[in-house]
C-alpha cells in the first residue's frame, strides 16, 4: 500500500464518527447523481478513489433530500481536498480535520439560543434549506442564521472559507456539538482540534 500511494496516492480514506445520536444517514452526491441514502453508523469509513468529486450529506432520517443537509465534501483530481459546507442547508454541527488543517463548525445552529428560527423554516429531519443554495454568486452575504459558522465552514455559494488541503490520504471527520471545536469559530480556542491532534 505504501507503495501504490508513493506511485499516485491512489485512494483518500473519510473516516467519520458520530457522535450526534442515533438515526442518522449519510447520501453521496457524485456526477452520477444521488444514490439512496443509507444509514450513519457510530463509525463510518468512506473511501473514494484518485479523481473523485463530490459530496457526503448527512442527516437525520426523515430528511427527504438529504443533498440540502449539512456537506462533507472531497476532491481528488489535483491532490486532495476537503471541506465542510452549509450552501445547501444545515442538519447537524460537523468538524473534519487532516494533518493540522481544520474545517467544519461544532455549534448546533437550530438549538443556538443566540440564532432564532432558521430563517425558512424548520421541516422534518430538521434541516434548514438555503433560499440561495443555487445562486452561484461568489459574493453573496452569508443568512445571518449561519453566520456563527462563518469562516469556519463554507456557509454561501462558492464560498472557500472552510476548504482545506489535505497533505495525507486520510481525513477524519467528526458529527455533533460534542466533537473538539474549530478554532476558526467563535469560541474555538476551547477544546479545539489543534488540541486534540497535539494530544494523539
Amino acid at each position: 500500500m505504501q507503495e501504490e500511494a508513493a506511485k499516485g496516492r491512489p485512494h483518500f480514506t473519510i473516516h467519520v464518527d458520530n457522535q450526534h445520536r442515533n438515526g442518522l444517514k449519510v447520501g453521496y452526491e457524485t456526477n452520477a447523481g444521488y444514490p439512496k441514502p443509507g444509514p450513519l453508523g457510530s463509525k463510518t469509513q468512506i473511501v473514494v478513489p484518485t479523481g473523485y468529486a463530490g459530496r457526503k450529506a448527512i442527516g437525520g432520517e426523515k430528511v427527504d433530500k438529504l443533498e440540502d443537509g449539512s456537506l462533507i465534501e472531497t476532491e481528488t483530481t489535483s491532490g486532495f481536498f476537503f471541506g465542510v459546507s452549509h450552501v445547501q442547508g444545515f442538519t447537524v454541527p460537523i468538524i473534519c480535520h487532516c494533518a493540522g488543517e481544520i474545517s467544519g463548525c461544532n455549534i448546533d445552529l437550530f438549538n443556538d439560543p443566540k440564532n432564532g428560527q432558521c430563517p425558512i423554516g424548520r421541516n422534518p429531519g430538521p434541516i434548514c434549506r438555503k433560499p440561495l443554495k443555487n445562486s452561484g454568486q461568489a459574493t453573496t452575504p452569508v443568512q445571518k442564521w449561519f453566520e456563527p459558522c462563518r469562516g469556519a465552514a463554507g456557509t454561501y455559494p462558492n464560498d472557500t472559507a472552510g476548504f482545506r488541503n489535505c497533505t495525507k490520504e486520510e481525513v477524519t471527520c467528526c458529527v455533533g456539538k460534542t466533537c473538539p471545536k474549530n478554532p476558526a469559530q467563535p469560541g474555538g480556542a476551547k477544546r479545539s482540534i489543534s488540541k486534540v491532534e497535539e494530544q494523539a
